[in-house]
């Protein structure tokens, strides 16, 4: 069965855009890569990225599409700070209990 919005003769009107689907035929799974206002066409299939052309303000712009996800830049450092604070949180964390411990048993000697 087809879906609708791949059918050449009754389109969608929210798909004349020139959006790139990509389908597994291993899995007959389609996967919309682009689902925008912009329009993109001339995708070539490689072996881990797709390349398409796309139209924006500034003409028309090469993109390159990875199959593998990359972890940016900013990503890696966000990443860094919070398991640092994570830690730091543990340890304040660790000390408090500590803290509450010895106050308990202190409070129990008194009585």
């Amino acid at each position: 069965m087809m879906k609708d919005h791949l059918n050449p003769t009754s389109p969608i009107k929210e798909y004349y855009d020139g959006e790139i689907l990509y389908m597994y035929l291993s899995d007959n799974f389609t996967q919309v890569l682009t689902a925008d206002e912009v329009d993109q066409w001339g995708p070539i299939v490689l072996e881990d990225h797709l390349i398409y052309l796309e139209e924006s303000d500034d003409g028309v712009v090469i993109k390159v599409h990875s199959w593998t996800p990359e972890l940016k830049s900013y990503s890696n450092i966000v990443l860094q700070i919070a398991s640092i604070i994570g830690i730091v949180i543990v340890f304040i964390y660790i000390n408090q209990k500590q803290l509450e411990a010895k106050s308990k048993i202190s409070f129990v000697e008194e009585e």
